[in-house]
């Protein structure tokens, strides 16, 4: 029986209900199943009716158990809060899904924008997931011993039973850029605060193999350039600093546990790029180029083995107009194939001048002086010196024009 406002208090039983809504003249305008003594219903279109048990079972809290097993098997196909630990489990036992006639994309959580394009004010910071103070300052741990703290942890496997040409990644993102600001795919830093004395890394990744492992490849780090004409990568990896100046030790480092088959470095020529190129403080002047054809050119000299003051002593020099032996006693030794040519020479002349009090000159057998174009059948006027004695001390062995049998040429007695 309606009251005077045309409601009514009804009560209800703890069982499902159909409601009937009619007119005065007994046409029915709605009908609505399912309803209990307790129900729910969603905002928005298609929503239904659901009872407000079943709906509260969609998130359990550890404070409707006794212990935290028996929650967890409460909500096994659903989320469990437990704020005493301040956790979220998402349980198993419902798994995302993919449906191949809509090709939604399965996912646990989702971010969606559904289409609309979010606004971030100047200055403001939008994140959908963070991990911080709700003020942004930082969360402070106190790490116990062989202890770990992450804002993100998986463990996966991509099991015996993958396909191929699967792929399973510990983390998918692209940031496109269609307008003038920055984008970075991945942005991470590790900050040093005053008092450290423990060990600080901005980026840590590798490879570790397991016995019986028989992979295709392996690759530490992959950076691939997909560019079109037009549009080269500045730089494959940039390595720069916000301040002043950026202090380091080393730029690259291989510790000696690094065992290298191949190479350290390996690149191709592809391109007319030089292969190394070392400019001066100002990035203005070349110091030292190795070019794609693998020449090299530098402005300054070249000092071999000058890695301490001791090696200095016992090292070879390169400048623009000597190649020198640091050490006294050192040998220094130009060397041509063993049927090639070692040519020498400067212009038009070739001037050759002897600085020690002796310069030897090995002439064991079968090796010998080829004075090319250096034959004469005739001779001048007679000199001033001393007639030569009758019999010389000796005879030095050499070829003249190129020859193959060796001419004797006289030497006697200082």
């Amino acid at each position: 029986m309606l009251d005077a406002r045309g409601e009514a208090i009804i009560y209800l039983e703890p069982v499902q209900y159909r409601y009937v809504l009619k007119d005065g003249t007994g046409s029915t305008i709605w009908t609505r199943d399912g309803v209990s003594a307790a129900t729910f219903i969603a905002q928005g279109a298609g929503a239904i009716v659901r009872a407000s048990d079943d709906k509260a079972g969609d998130i359990t809290s550890t404070k409707d158990y006794d212990t935290l097993a028996h929650a967890k098997a409460a909500a096994a196909n659903n989320l469990l809060i437990d704020p005493v630990q301040g956790k979220l489990w998402v349980l198993g036992g419902k798994a995302p899904t993919f449906d191949e006639a809509s090709g939604a994309m399965a996912r646990l959580f989702a971010f969606d924008n559904q289409g609309n394009t979010v606004a971030v004010g100047a200055g403001k910071n939008l994140s959908f997931m963070r991990a911080s103070a709700t003020n942004g300052a930082e969360n402070v741990f106190a790490a116990g011993a062989n202890s770990v703290a992450s804002a993100v942890s998986f463990y996966m496997n991509s099991d015996v039973t993958s396909d191929v040409s699967s792929n399973v990644y510990g983390v998918i993102g692209s940031v496109s850029n269609s307008g003038p600001g920055t984008t970075k795919n991945v942005y991470g830093r590790g900050v040093v605060n005053a008092g450290c004395t423990g060990v600080v890394m901005g980026l840590v990744g590798g490879i570790t193999t397991n016995a019986g492992a028989t992979p295709n490849h392996l690759t530490v780090a992959q950076l691939t350039a997909d560019t079109t004409a037009g549009t080269n990568v500045d730089e494959i990896i940039w390595v720069s600093s916000s301040q002043a100046n950026g202090f380091a030790t080393h730029g690259l480092l291989f510790d000696q546990k690094i065992s290298i088959s191949s190479a350290v470095v390996k690149a191709f020529a592809v391109g007319a790029g030089d292969f190394l190129d070392l400019k001066n403080a100002s990035g203005l002047t070349d110091l030292f180029r190795v070019t794609n054809t693998g020449a090299v050119v530098s402005t300054a000299d070249i000092n071999g083995l000058t890695l301490t003051a001791s090696s200095a002593a016992n090292g070879v020099q390169i400048t623009q107009g000597a190649v020198t032996r640091t050490a006294a006693a050192g040998n220094l030794s130009v060397t041509a194939g063993s049927s090639g040519t070692l040519s020498l020479g400067a212009g038009s002349s070739f001037p050759m001048t002897i600085t020690s009090s002796i310069a030897s000159v090995d002439n064991a057998s079968g090796k010998r002086l080829n004075f090319s174009g250096a034959g004469a059948t005739t001779v001048g006027a007679t000199g001033s010196a001393a007639a030569l004695p009758a019999n010389p001390l000796g005879y030095i062995l050499v070829r003249v024009n190129g020859g193959g049998t060796d001419v004797k040429i006289p030497y006697y007695n200082n």
